[in-house]
Formats: structure tokens, C-alpha cells, sequence
């Protein structure tokens, strides 16, 4: 068993990895949040990092969408970084800030 605990950790790197909104579940509040189904994906061959771990969202069409990576410094990333065999499971909570022209915010969580 990789966890014994849960554990929260904000996604980096997302500003590169812009995604479609309207693919996500959101509320319609003042910001829009919804928790999606996510996949932790080793990336063995990221040329920065051989134990990156990239986070996939599973978005409404069943499609999986690269929203950026586990900090390298985060406990998450430590407790994972050996593990490579395949994906896996989480809960990412998206909070959408661009409807108010912020960069959009992720929170993973196991």
C-alpha cells in the first residue's frame, strides 16, 4: 500500500496546460469548483525529471487531460517517486479563477 494517510498538494505547473472549462462539472458559483476522477501517470522519460509525475483529469467526455505535475518538493511526490508500475487513482479539485481572469487552480488529493 502506497498511502496510509491522505494527503492534499497543489498541482504545478499548470499555466502551461490550459484546459477547456466547459469540460468540467462545474458549479456556478462566484468561483466554480468541482472534484473530478484523476490518474497520478509516471513520466519515466520526462527529459527534467525521471521520476516526474504528471496529473491526467478525467473530463465529462471520458477523456483524460494533462493538467501539469506533482511538485518535485511536495510529500506526495516523495511518497510516489519510486513507484513507476502504472497510474494512480486520485481526486483532483479544480477551482476555475479564469471566469475571473486568474490562472485556475488544482488540488490533488489520495
Amino acid at each position: 500500500m502506497i498511502f496510509n494517510q491522505s494527503y492534499e498538494e497543489k498541482v504545478v505547473g499548470t499555466s502551461f496546460y490550459k484546459q477547456d472549462m466547459s469540460k468540467f462539472p462545474l458549479n456556478h458559483s462566484q468561483i466554480p469548483t468541482c472534484t473530478v476522477e484523476a490518474y497520478i501517470v509516471p513520466e519515466p522519460n520526462n527529459v527534467y525529471d525521471e521520476n516526474a509525475k504528471r496529473i491526467e483529469v478525467v473530463l465529462s467526455d471520458n477523456t483524460r487531460s494533462h493538467i501539469g505535475y506533482l511538485k518535485r518538493d511536495g510529500e506526495l511526490y516523495r511518497r510516489v517517486k519510486a513507484y513507476t508500475k502504472s497510474s494512480i487513482p486520485c481526486q483532483v479539485t479544480v477551482k476555475a479563477y479564469s471566469v475571473n481572469g486568474m490562472y485556475d487552480s488544482y488540488l490533488v488529493m489520495v
